[in-house]
């Protein structure tokens, strides 16, 4: 109970706050955004991004990244934006070791379907 009280009411005391973000506009109308927490939820399993980012961060040929989820048929794909340090690039072989490094450090279920080199995260 102490758990779920932490998770839902610890934001804004005696508030559920469950991670959707919404905006009240002035005319009594919300719009909703979406999930604001670092939870991506494919084929119905929660995952963490922090999971990812972690793993993704003990590669000095790395330098930033970005976890994102891209909708797709009712589903959710987990795409990896990453940012190689000055000298690398994302190759084959580098994301072979970014895929297995996160199916060993993480789990299956958290290695990205799609790795994409970006040249910076803003």
């Amino acid at each position: 109970a102490s758990r779920y009280r932490s998770a839902y009411f610890e934001t804004f005391p005696g508030v559920w706050a469950h991670g959707d973000f919404i905006e009240f506009t002035e005319h009594g109308g919300a719009v909703i955004y979406g999930r604001s927490d670092a939870t991506l939820n494919p084929g119905g399993v929660r995952i963490g991004t922090a999971e990812i980012y972690r793993q993704v961060e003990t590669l000095p040929e790395i330098t930033d990244s970005l976890v994102v989820g891209r909708p797709i048929d009712g589903d959710v794909e987990i795409v990896l934006l990453l940012v190689p340090a000055a000298g690398h690039s994302l190759d084959d072989n580098l994301k072979n070791t970014l895929k297995t490094r996160i199916r060993e450090g993480a789990s299956p279920r958290h290695v990205p379907k799609h790795l994409i080199e970006v040249p910076d995260i803003p």
